[in-house]
């Protein structure tokens, strides 16, 4: 099996004419990804995509202390109810973030170097709240990118791209730039009810198409349907931080988080 780097994706041409067997890989150190020969026919080579393993992933379940594991400069500001997660006694799979008291701030992040925000990313959060209405929780938030710590969560201007579900009174969801509320603020479709007493996967996706680059949330809960778009064709990411936090603001509702992972795409 042959090996080969450069900055353009493998095509038809790169065959066997041109001394690929089937098996060989490419890598495309410009967008980090790769791929491997199933076919050298002259002209007619196909080529397939070799899935990547995430380039950051962080569990409760491996990990429990969220400040351990695969994890650089990692912080924790939450609640510890419970304690972490144990694999013996009784388990908790989950980090909470927040408990049911009013007033709270808190959050998870960690510092990445090495990942580059200005690629094709997928950011993914699976996380918990309790609930039933919109009166429980001032909502999750998740972002990217920021150049420091993420002192006031959605709203914190450190050149980072974050999402906010706002749960209290609204029932909508927002992005936010650099600290500042930007683009369509979409209502709920279902009234919030798929993100309360279960847990939901919400990934943010960021990519180039063509020379515009779009931001997009896809909601894993029940049914899953995508939430909100945004062209950040302007963002400029400010640094490696990430996080993950929850508010409750006058509320009362518990927050958890189960895993965290970043990958290119």
């Amino acid at each position: 099996m042959s090996r080969y780097e450069g900055t353009t994706n493998p095509t038809t041409t790169n065959d066997s004419a041109n001394g690929y067997v089937v098996g060989s890989v490419v890598t495309n150190t410009a967008t980090n990804s790769t791929f491997v020969c199933n076919n050298n026919t002259t002209s007619s080579a196909v080529w397939k995509t070799i899935p990547r393993f995430p380039f950051f992933y962080w569990s409760a379940v491996a990990n429990g202390n969220p400040t351990t594991g695969q994890i650089i400069n990692g912080s924790f500001l939450g609640t510890r109810t419970g304690g972490y997660p144990t694999y013996f006694g009784t388990p908790n799979y989950w980090v909470q973030i927040t408990n049911a008291t009013g007033g709270q701030t808190n959050r998870i992040e960690w510092i990445i170097p090495g990942f580059d925000f200005t690629k094709d990313f997928r950011y993914s959060v699976c996380f918990f709240q309790n609930g039933g209405s919109s009166s429980q929780a001032d909502g999750v938030q998740f972002g990217v990118g920021g150049s420091s710590t993420f002192t006031s969560n959605s709203g914190t201007a450190n050149n980072s791209l974050c999402f906010q579900y706002n749960t209290f009174t609204n029932n909508n969801m927002q992005f936010y730039q650099n600290g500042s509320a930007v683009g369509v603020l979409k209502t709920f479709s279902d009234s919030g009810s798929n993100y309360y007493n279960q847990w939901v996967l919400a990934q943010m996706v960021v990519r180039r198409v063509g020379s515009t680059r779009v931001a997009y949330i896809i909601n894993g809960g029940q049914p899953q349907v995508t939430a909100v778009g945004y062209v950040c064709t302007s963002w400029t990411p400010g640094g490696q931080y990430i996080f993950v936090g929850a508010r409750t603001g006058a509320s009362s509702t518990d927050h958890y988080v189960q895993y965290v992972t970043l990958e290119y795409i």
